[in-house]
């Protein structure tokens, strides 16, 4: 085989071989770094983050629905908290308690915002929150985790605020 044919065969799997990797290269972004989307989840939830830490609110109560296919979904609970602790939750309008072994389905103002901050680490398919504009607190939260799993998906929406000091 001519020296001009051997380089030219060279140059073509190369070429082949460059082409192979530009795929897996811009999957990275995906593997090493949050994308746009994720990128601006995280910055809205550190902003509300900061926000909520500045108020140094460290008793409140709060009524939060739980938006699932699951149990107690739908249910308005009011969330007591003391010292940064909860204390209580209820069945909001009624003085039914939430099961301890459910309370963690109705977390502090912190622990929402771990959930939040969970999404993102995990890199859930869909991801849309919104703020309080004085205190910082989520509001509205949707989670889709995964894209090809019905009803693995959840919410929360705060109805009422109310710091205790």
């Amino acid at each position: 085989m001519s020296t001009l044919r051997r380089l030219s065969l060279k140059r073509v799997f190369s070429l082949l071989a460059l082409a192979a990797l530009v795929p897996l290269a811009s999957a990275c972004t995906d593997i090493t770094g949050l994308d746009g989307e994720l990128r601006g989840e995280q910055r809205d939830l550190s902003r509300a983050r900061r926000t909520w830490s500045s108020t140094s609110i460290s008793d409140y109560e709060f009524v939060v629905r739980r938006d699932c296919f699951c149990t107690l979904g739908g249910v308005a609970v009011r969330v007591v908290v003391q010292n940064y602790i909860v204390v209580s939750r209820e069945i909001d309008g009624t003085s039914t308690p939430i099961p301890s072994s459910l309370g963690f389905l109705y977390p502090s103002i912190d622990g929402l915002f771990s959930v939040i901050q969970n999404a993102i680490d995990t890199r859930a398919y869909q991801i849309d929150t919104q703020y309080d504009d004085r205190y910082g607190f989520p509001t509205d939260v949707w989670i889709d985790y995964n894209q090809r799993t019905a009803d693995e998906e959840e919410g929360y929406t705060l109805i009422r605020f109310r710091s205790l000091r």
